[in-house]
């Protein structure tokens, strides 16, 4: 579970926690490390976004699509600026690239510090629930996206329940980062789902998103030999 120290987050999360976690692949600095979470809905909206601006999170990847039950619109998307109880989010850009990724940029505002945070905000709604996409590339270029992000602050990614496709997107981008750094022990990716299981159970669910991983690996070290880099 993630904490959170402002005081009205407790009023609403679980003792002042929210249903998130931290993981870490390596303790190498230079991988990214992430926090995993479920999709946030009304009664949560608040917490999530002081979490993001807590901890000062770079960018937001959702692999999911916005749904009532599982994962409420906590972005203002129509008016494009909205108040979460001490957080004013207002969306500044938006694009739609032609993998079919929305983009946005961000920014958080605490009303009480008058400080801004800016965020990158990643939806990828053509991910199915407990399956896989049909292709590698708008993953791959989820992951492009991210890559050069300084590590010293957590990416936030959820899907609805936070382990499926969350623990399958996490599983491969710190495995790429680890194999271009060399580490001989990245190419064990049981081993690495074993790991992020330890820090947030259930975390990629199914054969099918296993192999998927291998897949969206191999196609960009491929992708990136043929490249030169």
């Amino acid at each position: 579970m993630v904490q959170l120290k402002s005081s009205t987050a407790s009023q609403t999360s679980n003792n002042g926690y929210i249903n998130a976690s931290f993981i870490k692949a390596t303790e190498d600095n230079r991988v990214a490390t992430f926090i995993s979470t479920q999709g946030p809905l009304v009664k949560t909206f608040e917490d999530f976004w002081e979490m993001v601006y807590q901890y000062q999170c770079p960018a937001i990847v959702m692999v999911t699509q916005f749904d009532s039950f599982k994962c409420d619109k906590y972005l203002p998307l129509r008016n494009g600026r909205r108040a979460y109880g001490k957080y004013d989010v207002q969306i500044v850009k938006t694009r739609l690239d032609n993998h079919q990724l929305w983009l946005r940029k961000v920014q958080v505002e605490n009303k009480e510090s008058g400080k801004v945070h800016s965020v990158l905000h990643i939806e990828y709604p053509d991910w199915p629930d407990h399956g896989v996409p049909t292709n590698t590339d708008a993953v791959r270029q989820i992951w492009k996206r991210l890559h050069h992000i300084p590590t010293e602050h957590p990416i936030v990614v959820h899907c609805s329940a936070g382990i499926g496709r969350t623990g399958t997107y996490i599983t491969i981008h710190t495995t790429i980062e680890r194999i271009l750094l060399g580490d001989k022990r990245s190419y064990d990716i049981v081993e690495t789902v074993k790991n992020f299981r330890s820090q947030r159970p259930g975390m990629v669910q199914t054969e099918q998103q296993y192999k998927f991983c291998y897949r969206v690996i191999a196609d960009e070290l491929k992708d990136l030999l043929n490249s030169g880099h």
